[in-house]
């Protein structure tokens, strides 16, 4: 069980216009398959991750922008995050600015997750998902598939998704509008 997959770590400088494309990222049960780091007044910005298939790991997807640091700009498109994931498909949390990172037409899909699908912590910290595919078959009911914490806002989300809810203060996040189409 390997320990991590991509890690972009910008660590006082500067790391901006990564392109990754095409890439299958398998069994990370102990760390996260893709990582997006700025500590150090460090940044990651303006990358482009294009149809990444991430199946079974700890975490799938996670942005972290350090105090003094930002992940800004960086786009996702297409791609699957499945399988098992132990904690959640995607994370995006501050305490520095980590926004405007944005999900096009994109499933996360594991069955369960233990603190959620997708999760945004920070009030400098938002997402934008459009077109998303969100499906967790055996997710705990108690268990919000999406949370937006206190002081997040501006985030959008759009799609479809499936067992469980959202968890939000939808008057600072009037842009999150899935459909349900399962109980």
């Amino acid at each position: 069980k390997a320990a991590g997959g991509i890690l972009v770590d910008a660590d006082g400088r500067l790391v901006e216009s990564v392109v990754v494309r095409d890439v299958l990222i398998y069994h990370f049960m102990n760390g996260t398959s893709v990582t997006l780091r700025a500590r150090n007044k460090g940044g990651v910005a303006y990358g482009s991750f294009n149809d990444l298939r991430v199946r079974h790991a700890k975490v799938g997807i996670h942005l972290l922008a350090e105090d003094g640091s930002f992940v800004n700009h960086n786009n996702f498109h297409g791609g699957v995050i499945s399988g098992r994931m132990v904690e959640s498909g995607l994370i995006a949390e501050g305490p520095g600015p980590c926004n405007s990172n944005t999900f096009n037409n994109m499933a996360i899909e594991p069955p369960n997750t233990r603190d959620g699908h997708v999760i945004v912590r920070g009030s400098k910290t938002n997402v934008r998902m459009v077109g998303v595919r969100l499906e967790g078959t055996k997710q705990d009911p108690l268990i919000p598939m999406v949370s937006i914490a206190d002081g997040s806002y501006n985030n959008v989300l759009e799609g479809m998704i499936g067992h469980t809810f959202v968890s939000a203060d939808f008057n600072l996040n009037p842009d999150v509008t899935f459909l349900t189409y399962k109980g």
